[in-house]
């Protein structure tokens, strides 16, 4: 069998048909997506999710109100969170850029150079926002995929060849954003980083490193399987 991003795309798709992008993002805004690609650093989504919470019930919903509020107030706001003397200032930079890009009618291709320059927002964050909150064809190549994709195809993957891999053969948006939400629910229900349920993952039959594990039983090594798949 030959082995592709799609392939491994479908796969997924078949895994989870019901997901949605909207689902995946408990129906926040596109606002609150750009705000939590920052907050969930370092952090989990549920906390996260607690300071976007507190900054709705302070009324602090735009990128003007977010701007207008107090540093105290935002500090208060997104404690949950951690790291909130910190993010508190590249939330804030991060709802300027977001003003100058609503207000103007240009495509900004710089758009990616201009997000990493803010402190704070490294590539993975920058992508994110790019891909759920701007729709660009763009992939983010992320701890879930680099174990994923690496253990799927059976050999070592860079974060940037999976981006450049990924946009080689799929450039629909849509399927791009759900291409990473799968992979990331796959991380954490089956493909973990300690401990992988391979025996109930839906990608088993296909998975180089669950057909070895099968083989070997469950105390395979990861390390020794991709050394093998590249004749090492």
């Amino acid at each position: 069998m030959e082995r592709s991003w799609r392939l491994l795309w479908e796969e997924l798709v078949r895994w989870n048909p019901e997901l949605t992008v909207d689902e995946w993002w408990a129906g926040e805004d596109r606002f609150f997506r750009c705000l939590g690609s920052v907050l969930v650093q370092r952090t989990t989504w549920h906390n996260a999710r607690r300071a976007i919470e507190a900054l709705k019930g302070r009324g602090l919903t735009t990128p003007d109100a977010v701007l207008q509020g107090s540093e105290e107030e935002l500090m208060a706001a997104i404690r949950p969170a951690g790291f909130y003397r910190s993010k508190v200032p590249a939330l804030r930079r991060l709802c300027r850029l977001l003003l100058e890009v609503e207000k103007s009618e240009e495509k900004h291709p710089d758009l990616r150079d201009r997000l990493l320059r803010i402190r704070g927002i490294g590539p993975e964050t920058a992508d994110t926002i790019l891909l759920y909150v701007f729709d660009r064809p763009v992939f983010i190549g992320d701890a879930y995929a680099e174990r994923i994709a690496s253990r799927w195809f059976g050999e070592r993957f860079s974060r940037e060849r999976i981006r450049e891999g990924v946009l080689r053969e799929i450039s629909d948006c849509r399927q791009l954003q759900l291409f990473h939400a799968l992979l990331v629910e796959l991380g954490k229900v089956y493909c973990r980083k300690r401990n992988p349920r391979c025996q109930g993952c839906p990608l088993r039959s296909t998975c180089q490193w669950g057909k070895g594990r099968a083989r070997e039983g469950s105390g395979g090594r990861e390390g020794g399987l991709l050394r093998q798949s590249r004749g090492k």
